[in-house]
């Protein structure tokens, strides 16, 4: 634990800039295969969820209803409404976990506010003033 002065090799290069104003190309900088390893879990644990509906003798017509109201109803209005709240971006799977955590919030908002106003047909439209809103 000496202080030799030298830097370590990660933190190296932190400070230089190149002149010309382009960064160089890196291999981490082009889209590749590695997009699709980062959504295969969330997509495993989907099709598992799937399957033993299906193998419980749910009709593909409920599953496909539920993933859309997953979609539409929590996942679409709580990720625009907390990217919307967030200062600056991270990662896409941490604006969807915590937009599944917001849509369900507002949901449960929307919901309560059409019982009153008894307006529970229009459940199903909400989310459309969330995306018309955010564009």
């Amino acid at each position: 634990m000496g202080t030799s002065g030298s830097v370590a090799p990660e933190r190296a290069g932190l400070g230089a800039r190149p002149l010309s104003g382009s960064s160089p190309s890196r291999a981490t900088d082009r889209p590749g295969p590695h997009a699709f390893w980062r959504f295969l879990p969330a997509a495993a644990a989907y099709l598992l969820l799937v399957s033993l509906l299906l193998a419980s003798d749910t009709p593909v017509s409920d599953v496909a209803r539920y993933t859309f109201y997953v979609l539409w109803g929590v996942m679409l209005p709580g990720t625009l409404v907390f990217r919307a709240l967030r200062r600056r971006p991270h990662t896409l799977i941490e604006d969807l976990a915590f937009g599944a955590v917001l849509g369900l919030v507002l949901e449960l908002a929307a919901w309560a506010v059409l019982v009153v106003a008894g307006a529970q047909s229009l459940a199903l439209a909400w989310p459309l003033a969330v995306v018309i809103r955010r564009w």
